[in-house]
């Protein structure tokens, strides 16, 4: 995979490219409006007799800005307003709202013409018109289709059904606007009661998982009976739909009776949002997963900068800790990955951050402060052990052991014998330096890998670098010169080993006996990692247990002719951590 895309030509590149921006260009946000409707969203006009008002049909509640709306109006449209439900029954004698909404979208369907003109949405319409400045493309708008009866009793929700309110308004809206809102009805099934909590909960999520989370949606809840009203409310809020304004229209009851449509306040629960997205943040980072949690708070981070950019001012606190919040992420980030530079980066425009990342306690062998890269191994173990990364668990044991030995030498001072390239971090010995000042170290280093047939043997050649066995001449030869690049752990650990044997410090013998007996019950899964990693077997705790079994079974049986066994397995096997929750006590010790 890597070579492929190292390789991948200009015509790859321009084909993604394309690829991309078709599909940027097909998943374009919309922007949606969501609504339930009520009888109070149609308003019929009266006869020239009765002032050309229009009533209501269903207005039959009161509102706490009942009081300042009716402050609003003269005589003639007050008592108009305290005389609407009489006026519904006896001059558009309204029996039933179902029945009388069915009979008049069948005179509606007739004569348009005449009709349209004489209806109106009533609470809804400044709504519609509201989502039409905001360039909304799509209504959805939930309706009642009750049974007229239910187990041979009489259904009283029946009567105030919505489905043919929605074919009326449905009519007049795109009549109206000329077809520029397609409006859609999601009706709720005949087995759910329009005041059946539990039920209307598990309908209107249904339907916002059929959303893009990246639409704009606006949302109208005056409608339909409380139970809807609520279930509408709180399934938005936690749809996961990012930005989703509240259009909630403003008692009127002048403009209503003219036929006018309310103003509309815009409301964004956002601050209801903000203790979701917190409270995800929060459960990643129990799971110390820094980088989850940065996408979390990106995407709320553009939520916010969205309703900022439409006029709600007072994200803008919350913003700027969201943006601290972030650079502090993406140190944690930085740290985790042992990426100093990065993490400094996303530091240091903030104090608080940089006095933090100015803290970190000197590291043995470097030239300046940072996070000790032993301690944030041996911890990055335990985090990834905790949450059952494996693999990553593996790899970054495999660092620990190899940091271990370079903290060793830098303890030894056995650094200076080293030209280690920053970039590249290898240990490349200098063996002038090496044989020259400290030939003991140089002889007993020499032994040590002469053991393992390791290349430093290859490369010491009788009579040329060696005299009677003894290493006395550096290396000097076209390619390499007297450098010889420690090729890996072993060497690295032979290379302790001399240090702590060439001073005769019988208290570091004692304690390197001490970590040599704690890495012999690493080794195994030093040298069976790649392996665990890279099969196509995955790897979990019980799985490492199932190998390291298997493999002693394996070790104590007679090895075939034509049977191989990994020596280096066969030397660690028997000291091996078991079980192998044990490794992460290894570590410590």
């Amino acid at each position: 995979m890597r070579v492929s895309v190292i390789r991948m030509n200009f015509v790859s590149w321009f084909e993604l490219s394309a690829y991309t921006e078709n599909t940027l260009m097909e998943t374009k946000t919309m922007t949606i409006l969501i609504a339930n409707i009520g009888t109070s969203d149609l308003a019929v006009k009266l006869s020239e007799e009765h002032g050309d008002f229009f009533i209501p049909i269903g207005f039959d509640r009161n509102e706490p800005n009942t009081k300042a709306a009716e402050s609003e109006l003269d005589d003639i449209e007050l008592q108009m307003w305290h005389d609407r439900q009489k006026l519904v029954r006896e001059q558009l004698q309204v029996k039933n709202f179902r029945s009388y909404t069915e009979g008049l979208l069948q005179e509606y369907e007739a004569k348009p013409e005449l009709w349209h003109d004489l209806i109106r949405p009533g609470r809804i319409l400044g709504v519609i018109e509201e989502a039409i400045k905001k360039s909304a493309s799509d209504i959805y708008i939930f309706v009642t289709d009750q049974p007229e009866f239910i187990e041979g009793e009489k259904n009283h929700g029946y009567n105030s059904d919505t489905i043919h309110l929605f074919a009326i308004l449905k009519l007049w809206i795109e009549r109206e606007f000329q077809d520029h809102l397609n409006v859609q009805k999601i009706v709720i099934p005949q087995s759910i009661s329009a005041i059946d909590q539990d039920g209307l909960f598990g309908e209107y999520y249904n339907f916002f998982q059929t959303l893009d989370t990246h639409e704009t949606i606006l949302i109208s809840v005056k409608g339909g009976t409380p139970q809807m009203q609520t279930a509408l409310r709180i399934q938005a809020i936690t749809s996961g739909i990012a930005n989703q304004i509240y259009l909630e229209p403003q008692l009127s009851i002048k403009k209503l009776l003219a036929g006018k449509a309310s103003d509309c306040d815009q409301v964004s629960y956002w601050r209801y949002q903000r203790v979701q997205q917190y409270q995800t943040v929060k459960k990643l980072l129990e799971r110390w997963d820094f980088d989850g949690a940065n996408t979390i708070l990106r995407e709320w981070d553009k939520t916010l900068q969205q309703l900022q950019d439409k006029g709600i001012a007072e994200v803008a606190e919350s913003r700027n800790l969201v943006k601290s919040s972030l650079a502090a992420l993406q140190m944690a980030v930085g740290y985790f990955n042992l990426d100093n530079d990065y993490a400094e980066k996303h530091c240091n425009d903030l104090n608080k951050l940089k006095k933090l990342s100015d803290n970190y306690p000197y590291q043995q062998g470097e030239k300046r402060k940072h996070f000790p890269k032993l301690l944030n191994l041996y911890t990055q173990c335990c985090l990834l052990w905790e949450t059952d990364r494996m693999a990553d668990f593996l790899t970054r044991m495999g660092s620990f052991y190899e940091e271990v030995l370079h903290e060793l030498i830098h303890a030894l001072d056995g650094a200076e014998y080293f030209d280690r390239p920053r970039l590249q971090g290898d240990w490349f010995l200098q063996t002038k330096i090496l044989v020259d000042e400290n030939q003991p170290l140089a002889q007993r280093f020499y032994e040590l890998e002469k053991q393992y047939e390791s290349n430093l043997k290859r490369r010491l050649k009788d009579g040329v670098h060696l005299k009677e066995g003894r290493w006395i001449k550096a290396l000097d030869d076209k390619n390499y010169k007297d450098k010889f690049k420690l090729p890996g752990r072993p060497s690295k650990l032979n290379f302790v080993l001399a240090l702590v044997e060439t001073k005769n410090n019988a208290n570091d013998i004692n304690t390197f006996k001490k970590l040599c007996t704690a890495m012999e019950k690493l080794d195994y899964w030093y040298v069976k990692r790649n392996k665990l990693i890279h099969v196509a077997k995955g790897i979990s705790k019980q799985r490492m247990q199932a190998v390291l079994d298997a493999d002693r079974n394996r070790f104590t049986q007679p090895i075939l002719k034509d049977d191989w066994f990994d020596p280096q397995i066969t030397k660690s096997i028997q000291d091996a951590a078991d079980p192998p929750q044990n490794i992460l006590l290894v570590m410590s010790e």
